[in-house]
């Protein structure tokens, strides 16, 4: 017969006993809360690539001009490294909405035992698709990453009356290329093009910019919608766990033993990680409706 128990190994070696219900219901806590976590994680990792993209972007900008241009090598590492975080945002949203939808049973349906969470985000994918010609453009941005090494084809700056502005474009004829070749439905097809066509600056190309700023909001909304399908999960699983370690409160490492195979119980750090990602990214800034300036506005 299998023995199932509650173990601290530090400061002193206590066991408690469990069940079998038991020892499986707190197995399933864990196992739950490892998994929103990575979920978490991923999701976090798509906001802090975009930001540092941003921040490159102003970073070049301000170095750009003030040295009156770069030597052309210079210039050219410049765009390498704006590519290199542009491709980790698209391949990290890649992930993540292949996570949240699968025509089968995605991870949030089957995290939270509703059939029909796989259907609602395919709805949301739908609108944000036919509302959002950021969304759409990156859905398709995310498999061109796949197929081609360079993602920016125009990446300098210039001037707008008394402003300095800085592209970061996609060359239009090679994706609308692209686009053409994947055998999409007309209608597809000519939403793609529509919102290419009113996402370009001048000759320069597909603002990236924007798109990406608009396409990580976009996800956003996804993310805050899975959230709230598995926030009662997480809130029951803290209890569940809590009650349980606290009895060794003195004790720093845990683990559950069904017979002689030790799980770690490392539910705190979980927990830490969990609610410092969900507090750090608990709203969807909408970066693509802001400009942005280090001046205070001009007295009236």
């Amino acid at each position: 017969m299998t023995d199932y128990s509650f173990v601290s190994r530090t400061p002193i070696y206590k066991v408690h006993k469990l069940n079998r219900e038991e020892f499986n219901d707190y197995k399933k806590c864990l196992t739950n809360l490892i998994q929103i976590s990575k979920f978490e994680e991923l999701y976090d990792q798509i906001v802090q690539s975009h930001l540092e993209y941003k921040t490159f972007l102003y970073e070049s900008l301000i170095k750009f001009s003030s040295m009156n241009g770069l030597l052309e090598n210079q210039s050219y590492d410049y765009k390498l490294k704006a590519n290199r975080l542009l491709c980790s945002t698209l391949n990290f949203a890649k992930f993540y909405l292949d996570k949240s939808y699968k025509e089968e049973r995605s991870f949030i349906s089957k995290l939270t035992g509703n059939k029909q969470n796989n259907r609602s985000v395919k709805l949301i994918r739908e609108r944000l698709f036919n509302e959002s010609d950021a969304y759409a453009i990156g859905e398709s941005l995310r498999n061109y990453a796949q197929h081609h090494s360079l993602l920016i084809d125009s990446f300098t700056f210039g001037f707008h009356e008394k402003t300095l502005l800085f592209y970061s474009c996609l060359d239009k004829n090679k994706f609308t290329t692209f686009i053409r070749a994947r055998g999409q439905s007309k209608a597809t097809l000519d939403r793609l093009l529509n919102a290419v066509e009113k996402n370009c600056y001048q000759e320069k190309g597909v603002d990236l910019h924007k798109v990406i700023d608009e396409f990580v909001y976009s996800i956003g909304k996804i993310h805050e919608h899975n959230r709230e399908e598995y926030r009662g999960i997480i809130a029951d699983s803290y209890s569940k766990l809590d009650q349980l370690v606290n009895v060794f409160p003195e004790s720093k490492y845990y683990e559950l033993k069904e017979g002689e195979t030790r799980i770690i119980m490392n539910f705190k750090r979980i927990k830490r990680t969990i609610d410092y990602i969900c507090q750090k990214q608990a709203f969807t800034i909408p970066f693509h409706l802001f400009e942005t300036t280090t001046y205070p506005p001009n007295k009236v």
